[in-house]
């Protein structure tokens, strides 16, 4: 007999279905090897969704706090965050390159080395001669030049002008909570925080429409689109864009063969606390439904322990008030 080994893969996952079946299991709904009609199944499955976006309010699920860039548009001080927002907004870095001419407005080939990726179909942000921003729609690319569609760009763009490209499905999802933001220096590179407020605070900010370096913000979540608001405007020409960190919004259980958006460690946590959330639907036993709230507790106990950054957490006094500046 061969000696036991150790297994070379650690992908283990389970489909929708397969929790529910498991949480129906639990509470004695069905047996081991037993299948649960489609409508039985479709209630569960509505559980799973139901109880995984309230779990959206609880602060945990680390891998969803997610990078963005928001682009700042001169004198506009609030930006609509979500898919379908007309503003320029991506979940990740885009790609920009500076063109190495000049350019007219309505011309449609730019001189310039195509950003990696870029691609047909990409959106296109040039920097135009006003100090705010030309679009386009990307056709080609060569090493030297990117075609966009016409009617080309609206506004002449200096040479050195930066040019950012992205593809349309990197447009970023609603955020449920903004953790932080960054104004970022495109010709320094470097990056300052900003200044977190609360709504109150940031509505009694003195000369609302001044415009300057933004150096303060507030976010409001809303239902279709979240609401970032800033402060100062941003004046031409635009010199900074704004690195965003911010908690995504869990996906759905939409198909039976879906897996989560969760790790593999939230599964058995996922599969007790389903039971729970349908067992007053099947009038079990208090005794069980007691065993199962107790279980059911001490694994979210054990993934809240897990799911926190490890690194310390440091505190300050800064002297200088014009530290966020």
């Amino acid at each position: 007999m061969a000696a036991p080994t150790i297994s070379t893969t650690a992908t283990f996952n389970q489909t929708r279905d397969q929790i529910c079946r498991r949480a129906l299991r639990l509470i004695g709904a069905i047996e081991a090897g037993e299948i649960a009609d489609a409508v039985t199944m479709q209630d569960t499955a509505d559980a799973l969704n139901a109880m995984t976006k309230e779990w959206q309010a609880s602060g945990l699920h680390l891998w969803t706090e997610t990078e963005g860039t928001v682009i700042p548009v001169p004198g506009q001080n609030n930006y609509s965050l979500g898919t379908g927002t007309t503003d320029y907004c991506v979940n990740g870095p885009p790609g920009y390159s500076p063109l190495t001419v000049q350019t007219v407005a309505g011309q449609t080939v730019l001189p310039m080395v195509p950003p990696a990726g870029t691609a047909a179909g990409d959106v296109l942000l040039a920097q135009n001669s006003s100090g705010g921003w030309s679009s386009g729609t990307v056709v080609s690319t060569t090493s030297t030049s990117v075609m966009i569609a016409s009617p080309g760009l609206a506004l002449p763009c200096n040479q050195n002008a930066f040019v950012f490209t992205w593809h349309p499905s990197a447009a970023m999802g609603r955020p449920l909570r903004v953790l932080s933001l960054r104004r970022y220096n495109l010709q320094s590179q470097i990056s300052v925080p900003l200044m977190p407020l609360a709504r109150l605070d940031f509505r009694g900010l003195p000369n609302q429409q001044d415009g300057g370096l933004i150096n303060s913000w507030f976010y409001d979540p809303q239902l279709t689109f979240g609401k970032l608001w800033v402060w100062l405007d941003p004046k031409a020409p635009i010199g900074d864009i704004c690195n965003i960190t911010y908690m995504r919004p869990l996906m759905d259980w939409t198909n039976p063969g879906n897996i989560g958006d969760f790790p593999q460690e939230w599964l058995s946590t996922i599969a007790y606390n389903l039971a729970v959330e349908i067992a007053p639907e099947y009038q079990i036993p208090a005794s069980q439904m007691q065993m199962l709230l107790q279980i059911a507790a001490a694994k979210i106990d054990t993934l809240k322990g897990f799911d926190k950054e490890p690194e310390s957490v440091f505190f300050g006094y800064a002297a200088d008030p014009g530290f966020f500046r």
